[in-house]
């Protein structure tokens, strides 16, 4: 793998978790792929897993069955910042991104599992989107 100096991914949260998303339900339709949120991208058994950002990594990285954030280097940032708001980390997932907590805007935001109920998951993922848009993030 190749280590590039210039991430393949947006910068804009707003963009950046909405690309995510997207990705995520495109690999939930794909055969042979189980969503874990605990593993980035693992295959065993002839499954594939991934979480969110393992998604993205499969979709738009080309990473191989056995990558993690760090063999991405360009892209790690972005990475595990989707790995924070995902848990509802906004402040942290921010952070990673080096963009500030915007006045108003929680620090972190209830969500629900994504094993336990994936369509109010998503929906909070979709109001995190919207959350970040309004701030003009």
């Amino acid at each position: 793998m190749t280590c590039r100096s210039e991430s393949r991914l947006p910068t804009m949260p707003s963009e950046l978790l909405k690309l995510a998303l997207n990705d995520l339900r495109k690999m939930e339709k794909t055969p042979g792929c189980t969503i874990d949120m605990s593993l980035w991208v693992r295959f065993s058994d002839g499954v594939c897993y991934c979480c969110l950002a393992g998604a993205v990594m499969m979709r738009r990285l080309d990473a191989d069955l056995s990558c993690c954030p760090i063999d991405l280097p360009a892209e790690q940032a972005q990475l595990e910042a989707l790995d924070r708001f995902r848990v509802g980390q906004i402040a942290s997932g921010l952070g990673l991104l080096r963009i500030a907590l915007p006045e108003g805007m929680p620090a972190v935001v209830m969500t629900v599992s994504y094993s336990l109920d994936r369509d109010a998951w998503f929906a909070s993922m979709e109001k995190t989107v919207g959350m970040f848009k309004e701030a003009g993030l």
